[in-house]
């Protein structure tokens, strides 16, 4: 169970931002092209109060799951052994979800009543005002960014050029000022949005029912098993569906049965060669969250998301084939090639829909054509790959070398799928999945002492959709080391991210516009342990 607490302030500034009225809302966009003409041109108290947010989330996710297995060992020549057993989970995954607004003609009768009162009329007309008397009254009602500023106002990123400086509002001060403090349905000029809160709340049940029984054979030079799994899944939900202006409550409910067989064999070519063969057939249920019946819209941007009820597990047929040479003691180089071939690929689409919602800024019930990205089982994928491991102490080099020793290896990954669109990304790379990748290691070990450095890297690759948004390329040092005191006492010494590697994120595949930058910094870990 967990709470979680949203909160979203917005200022404008009509001199470095642009505001245009358009139909069914407002948009605001940078009249300067970069960071840097923020910094040299606006000052907080330029900064006038637009709309604020509470956003309240209690979520539950609980599961009771039971299971028993069993091995029956047969006296044959080549069947060993038989393993079958049974599961049975029950998963409930709930949200409670809460939204207010508070807009800032409403935050003035709060805030500053006797401004208010004087200024009636113009306050009453406010969201029919566009121009600069609509910024005198802001102003002077004293909600501007400067009385709830952060303090610590400097920060550096290494090879950005960007301000050295952010205007930000301090969350507590925020709160004090304008909320007094409090939040939600505490506060007199908060509007509870019924309607959103209903739409974003859920509570969905999941019901799976398994069992799997796998024959073990071997003989002189191969073990080998074959196994099928037999899943069945039932999901229960509760939730609301917007139609208009209403908001009505929906209890859809599904099921499936998936049929999951599995083949391994691993080969003794000779005492040193060995060869490695697999299929399966995988399931992979969608994330409860993307079956839940609700529905959120960002009226700022004329967009949407949806869950969707109907959402089915995507399935996996892959082959494997390896080969690994054991050339000394402790030594390997191994190689294997992979095919993966996914149907029913979970996919975000989007639909244009009529929908009717309040305005973010006047809080004006509109209806206009919503963009919706939601959750779909649509078309085929393929995955395919070659890796190569290597591992051995240094011995081959020098028998001085005996304690020191080195891993390796290195995947290079394609994949593809068949999208309707010629042009989308994912028809030639899916999301997460990097082209290369390796793993590094150089470790010395004599039982008394270890240390071991290890650097790991991964090509860029597309992290996000519907918008294309990509992850450059990224690697890290690590650094860690054990010391044998006694034979009871040991003492650890690590350090992370050595030198401070980048995590860079950018548009449109296009490193000149990132989208953002984390530097997670060096870290360092000493420590000590007893056993008895």
């Amino acid at each position: 169970t967990g709470d979680e607490e949203t909160y979203l302030y917005s200022f404008y500034n009509r001199t470095a931002t642009q505001v245009t009225k358009t139909v069914p809302g407002y948009e605001f966009y940078p009249a300067g092209k970069t960071p840097e003409y923020y910094a040299q041109t606006s000052s907080a108290k330029d900064f006038l109060f637009n709309v604020g947010f509470s956003k309240d989330r209690e979520n539950s996710d609980a599961e009771l799951v039971g299971k028993v297995d069993f091995e029956y060992f047969v006296d044959g020549d080549t069947l060993t052994s038989i393993d079958f057993g049974v599961m049975n989970s029950d998963r409930k995954k709930t949200r409670d979800y809460k939204f207010w607004i508070m807009g800032n003609a409403d935050a003035v009768k709060h805030l500053n009543s006797s401004h208010y009162n004087a200024n009636k009329d113009a306050w009453d007309a406010f969201w029919s005002r566009n121009d600069a008397n609509q910024d005198k009254l802001l102003a002077g009602s004293g909600l501007t960014m400067a009385s709830v500023l952060g303090s610590n106002r400097s920060f550096n990123v290494d090879g950005i050029r960007g301000p050295s400086s952010l205007l930000y509002i301090d969350h507590g001060l925020m709160q004090s000022t304008y909320y007094q403090g409090l939040h939600g349905d505490k506060v007199a000029n908060n509007i509870y949005r019924a309607n959103d809160s209903a739409a974003g709340s859920y509570e969905i049940n999941e019901r799976s029912f398994a069992g799997y029984v796998q024959a073990n054979f071997k003989s002189e030079q191969a073990d080998y098993n074959l196994g099928l799994r037999v899943v069945k899944t039932e999901v229960d939900s509760f939730g609301y569906v917007l139609s208009g202006n209403s908001i009505d409550p929906i209890r859809p409910d599904s099921s499936y049965t998936e049929f999951l067989p599995s083949f391994n064999l691993s080969y003794d070519v000779t005492d040193e060669l060995k060869s490695r063969a697999s299929y399966s057939k995988t399931m992979t249920r969608p994330p409860l969250s993307s079956l839940a019946p609700s529905t959120s819209i960002d009226s700022s941007r004329l967009e949407g998301r949806k869950g969707n009820t109907e959402l089915l597990p995507y399935t996996s047929n892959n082959f494997d084939v390896g080969l690994e040479w054991y050339f000394s003691e402790e030594a390997l180089l191994s190689t294997a090639i992979f095919y993966k071939r996914i149907d029913s690929l979970i996919e975000d689409s989007v639909e244009v829909e009529q929908a009717t919602f309040r305005q973010q800024i006047s809080n004006e019930l509109v209806t206009a054509p919503i963009s919706f990205v939601k959750p779909t089982n649509g078309t085929g994928a393929a995955v395919k790959g070659l890796e190569v491991s290597f591992q051995s102490p240094l011995t081959f080099i020098s028998d001085k070398l005996e304690h020191f020793g080195t891993m390796a290896n290195f995947t290079y990954t394609e994949s593809a799928a068949g999208f309707k669109n010629e042009n989308d990304v994912r028809s030639t790379s899916l999301p997460g999945l990097s082209k290369n990748s390796m793993n590094a290691m150089f470790y010395f070990d004599n039982e008394t002492f270890d240390a071991r450095i290890a650097y790991a890297w991964r090509s860029g690759y597309v992290s996000y959709f519907s918008e294309s948004k990509y992850q450059d390329s990224y690697g890290q040092f690590d650094f860690s080391s054990n010391y044998n005191v006694t034979e009871h006492l040991s003492v650890q010494f690590d350090v992370l991210n050595m030198f401070n590697s980048q995590i860079v994120k950018f548009r449109d595949n296009n490193p000149q516009l990132p989208i953002s930058v984390e530097q997670l910094e060096r870290r360092y870990m000493l420590g000590a342990r007893y056993s008895f």
